[in-house]
This record gives C-alpha cells, sequence and structure tokens, in this order.
C-alpha cells in the first residue's frame, strides 16, 4: 500500500520537474529500486525544507522509500521509517513499521516501545486497522521472549479485529502467528490447523509472501513429526516462492530447513551448504535471530562430523546472539547443544549444569517436547535431573 501512494506521490509532486517524476514513476514500474529511490529523496527533501505543514507529505515520501528497501534492505528501511515519525509523529503506521524492523534487526525494547505507541495512535484515532497491526507484532516480541501466553492473547486480540474488519490478510497472518506459538508448545495438530486455514486465506488472496511463510510451517511441522519427504515438499515449494518474490528473509529461512532435513538424513555436505547460505543471507540483512538459528545448526553439523571444537564456538556464538535477543527457546537449545557436547567429551558435571539451564528456560517458555527431551538426555548419564 505504501509502495503504490508513493507512486501516486511521484505523480502529484510540484517539487520535482515534470520529468523526474516521469523517470521516477518509470522505475518503479520497472523494478529499478535504486533510481526510484534517488529520485523520491529529492521529493522528500524538497517537502521537508518546506513549510511544517508539508510534515505529513515529507512522512509520506518517506514511508515511500521505506516500502521500497522494507523486504531486503531492514536498515535502510528503518532510517526511511525513523525519519517518516520525525515528520509525522501520530503515524501509527510509520511507527509500526519501526516496531516491526527493529524486531526483524534484534532491538526488542526498541520493537516493543514502538509497537506501543502505535498502539496507543491507533486507538486514539479509532484507527483499528493500526491497532490489528501493532497487536500483531506485538505478539511477535512476546513469543521471541517466550512469554507464549502474552503472546496468544495479542495475536487473538488482533485476529479479532481482522475478522471485524473482514481483512483477510490480517486473519492470514494472525493465524499463523497463533499456529507458530502451538508450535513453540509442541501441540502440533494445533499448529497445523491454524497454519493450514493461514494458506487457504492466503491462496485465496493470492499472497504468495503468505503461502511461502504457512508452507514453511507446515513442512517444520512434517519434519518435527519425522515425515522427511513431505517436510522437504513444502519447503521447497516455500522456497520456490521466497525465490521468485526475491525475499532474502524468506530464502534464509527455508535454506536453513532444508539443511536441517539434509542433516537428519546424514547429508552433511549438502547440509553445511544449506547452513552457510542461510548465514550468509541473515547476516547481509542484519537479522540476528536468523544468524543464531544458522549458527546453532552448523554446530549440529560439525558435532555429527565429530568436531566438537567448531562445534562448540558454533553453539556459543549461537548462544550469545540469542541473549542478546532474549529469545529463551532459542537460548535454550543452545544450552541443551552445549550440554550434549560435554556429554560427548565425557565432562558430566558441565554437562548437567547446561542441561539445567536449558530446561528452566524450556519450562519458562513452555515448550513440552523440548522439556521431555531435555529431561531424557541427563537420565542417559545417570544425572538425574
Amino acid at each position: 500500500a505504501e509502495l503504490t501512494r508513493a507512486i501516486e506521490k511521484v505523480r502529484a509532486a510540484g517539487t520535482v520537474s515534470l520529468e523526474r517524476r516521469a523517470q521516477a514513476e518509470a522505475a518503479l514500474q520497472r523494478g529499478d529500486t535504486e533510481a526510484a529511490d534517488g529520485i523520491l529523496a529529492e521529493l522528500e527533501a524538497a517537502e521537508a525544507a518546506r513549510s511544517a505543514e508539508h510534515g505529513r507529505a515529507a512522512a509520506e515520501t518517506a514511508k515511500g522509500r521505506g516500502a521500497i528497501a522494507y523486504m531486503n534492505a531492514p536498515q535502510a528501511a528503518l532510517a526511511h521509517y525513523r525519519r517518516a515519525v520525525e515528520y509525522a509523529p501520530e503515524d501509527a503506521v510509520a511507527w509500526n513499521r519501526v516496531g516491526i524492523l527493529n524486531y526483524r534487526l534484534g532491538d526488542m525494547a526498541a520493537a516493543e516501545e514502538a509497537l506501543e505507541r502505535a498502539l496507543a495512535l491507533g486507538s486514539a484515532a479509532g484507527d483499528r486497522e493500526a491497532e490489528a497491526i501493532a497487536l500483531g507484532n506485538l505478539g511477535l516480541v512476546a513469543r521471541t521472549r517466550g512469554e507464549l501466553a502474552k503472546a496468544g492473547d495479542y495475536h487473538r486480540r488482533s485476529l479479532a479485529l481482522a475478522e471485524e474488519l473482514g481483512d483477510k490478510e490480517g486473519m492470514a497472518a494472525q493465524l499463523g502467528n497463533l499456529g507458530l506459538v502451538a508450535q513453540t508448545r509442541g501441540e502440533l495438530g494445533k499448529a497445523g490447523d491454524h497454519h493450514n486455514r493461514a494458506l487457504a486465506l492466503n491462496e485465496a488472496l493470492g499472497r504468495k509472501a503468505g503461502m511461502a511463510a504457512q508452507l514453511g510451517n507446515l513442512g517444520l511441522i512434517a519434519f518435527t513429526r519425522g515425515e522427511l519427504g513431505k517436510a522437504g515438499d513444502y519447503l521447497n515449494r516455500a522456497l520456490a516462492l521466497n525465490e521468485a518474490l526475491e525475499s532474502k528473509a524468506g530464502m534464509a529461512i527455508q535454506l536453513g530447513n532444508l539443511g536441517n532435513i539434509a542433516r537428519t538424513r546424514g547429508e552433511l555436505a549438502e547440509a553445511g551448504d544449506y547452513h552457510n547460505r542461510a548465514l550468509a543471507l541473515n547476516e547481509a540483512l542484519g537479522r540476528k535471530e536468523g544468524m543464531a538459528n544458522d549458527l546453532g545448526n552448523l554446530g549440529l553439523v560439525a558435532r555429527t562430523r565429530g568436531e566438537l571444537a567448531k562445534a562448540g564456538a558454533y553453539h556459543n556464538r549461537a548462544l550469545a546472539l540469542n541473549e542478546a535477543l532474549g529469545h529463551k527457546a532459542g537460548m535454550a537449545t543452545n544450552l541443551n547443544n552445549l550440554g550434549n557436547l560435554a556429554r560427548t567429551r565425557g565432562e558430566l558435571g558441565k554437562a548437567e549444569g547446561y542441561y539445567r539451564r536449558a530446561l528452566g528456560l524450556f519450562e519458562q517458555v513452555g515448550a513440552r517436547r523440548e522439556i521431555a527431551q531435555t529431561k531424557e538426555n541427563p537420565r542417559a548419564v545417570g544425572l538425574g535431573i
């Protein structure tokens, strides 16, 4: 929507020449984002230099530039949306974008602050759509922190508003998010129901990004159940959609998931290649959560090869990133993996310490399957946790 408005703004702009307006619109239409952004930068600067009444116009142009950068250049997009809220501090849409971009870049405190502001502004203005988006995004922050009850509440409130508005895209997003909460709790049947409902809505809308996300989630459920062929089919379909969309974040997620399938099958070279490709994409995007996942996965590949020192280095790097994010489930997974390494080395006291810390975090999150698995690890070596 913001990209469409950016095109409309270029057409209506009086602060740049007719020729430059035509060049900007043509650049946007053919996907030349760099050229389009350069001309929009001229427009934004011209509007910002005029009287205060042009703040809203400058904000809309900044948002248009943010929309261009949003998918694959989150740091640049965040800078654009930050300027938008400086021009128009009451803009709930821009605050929502500031919040979700901070979330993607791993700054949970800044994300929460921006999203709470978006929620308050939306509520004060009676903007139910802005409220719904803010609630859904706050649910993502809560889930990352392991606050699953809080996350579920946010997503249900967002879903109710989307249903009230008849917003099928919003409904699909929140059903998918509720599916992820259920997955974290180990409720795979419920998670699958949510993801299939979300997939059906996205297919009806022809929304490829949403379809890719839900296919990926269904692939993870199949993987958890040991249905590797089914999982691979879902994940390859998701990857193909993300490649068609040129979504680097989506590609990174599915490459990492396909790497886990390859590792489970014993195809370690292929697994390492998938995870390294995913890591390179996430590093380019600054996606700390994705980087942590990829490093942890590379640690599992190294351990399977018997490269215990290398595995430990990967898991410790992943743990540091997850600690910075406050991502309890990720921290617990890394600690559990470090416990497994210590156990393999015969360092049982050290292993017990890792397992206890992992178990405490999994219990805080309510990850039932992982709680059971973590309790089983020390029993196998007589630690009695």
